[in-house]
């Protein structure tokens, strides 16, 4: 499977295993069943109302027009069929996309489509990003994500307020908000795809800012020292 690698502001590099040709066209057939549907139903309630007002017609079919596009801003790159297949939108440098970068896809979409989605497929496979002409102009592209791990230990404010809370490693208090903000990132890295080597590299090199050693796996080290963290400066 191919992979996008991406650094992330805090100079951290992130593999992504790229969305399969296959994912999103199946992605798209399932969007497009249920946009059917809708459009079905839409048509028999009309039939049934006997109706032939022109602005209701506009406003019944709107949600047809902006599926994909409302899909993805408000459940973060994902349309049901994206959802359903596990894969999703994201910028290349590991984030969120922007309203407008989902706009940008949106508007090229018919273009990607053209010859029966023939653009889109070329555009990928020349591409090696997983980027069709939408994704090049938003910056963005499609991965598939991985199935969650258990998580290791608890939420990382989960008793770092107790005033009964022992901090596992002191030297917590050499780190800044900003090593933590990125242990915060690492962690979802790892919870949302699968994806733990953010959360190793990282745990080595606090360990060298923090001059220690542990044995503790990476993944808790980074929910512990945030508790730590957070425990030592809120008093």
């Amino acid at each position: 499977m191919q992979k996008v690698s991406v650094r992330t502001s805090h100079n951290v590099v992130i593999n992504y295993d790229i969305a399969s040709i296959g994912d999103r066209i199946l992605a798209i057939l399932i969007d497009l069943i249920i946009i059917g549907i809708y459009g079905f139903m839409m048509i028999m309630i009309f039939i049934t109302l006997e109706t032939e007002v022109v602005m209701l017609w506009i406003i019944a079919y709107l949600p047809i027009f902006f599926y994909h596009l409302v899909s993805e801003i408000f459940f973060e790159g994902q349309s049901v069929g994206k959802n359903l297949m596990k894969i999703k939108v994201i910028r290349l440098d590991g984030t969120r996309p922007s309203i407008g970068g989902y706009i940008l896809r949106w508007i090229l979409r018919p273009v990607d489509l053209f010859m029966y989605g023939g653009v889109a497929i070329l555009t990928i496979v020349l591409n090696g990003k997983g980027q069709r002409l939408g994704d090049l102009a938003a910056a963005t592209t499609v991965i598939k994500l991985q199935k969650k791990k258990r998580r290791e230990v608890s939420s990382p404010l989960e008793d770092s307020f107790n005033d009964n809370y022992e901090p596992v490693f002191a030297e917590a208090i050499n780190l800044s908000d900003q090593d933590i903000d990125l242990a915060k990132k690492a962690l979802e890295v790892n919870r949302k795809a699968g994806n733990p080597k953010p959360a190793t590299f990282l745990a080595e090199k606090l360990c060298e800012k923090m001059n220690i050693k542990t044995e503790v796996p990476p993944i808790k080290f980074l929910h512990t020292i945030i508790k730590d963290y957070n425990h030592i400066t809120s008093r």
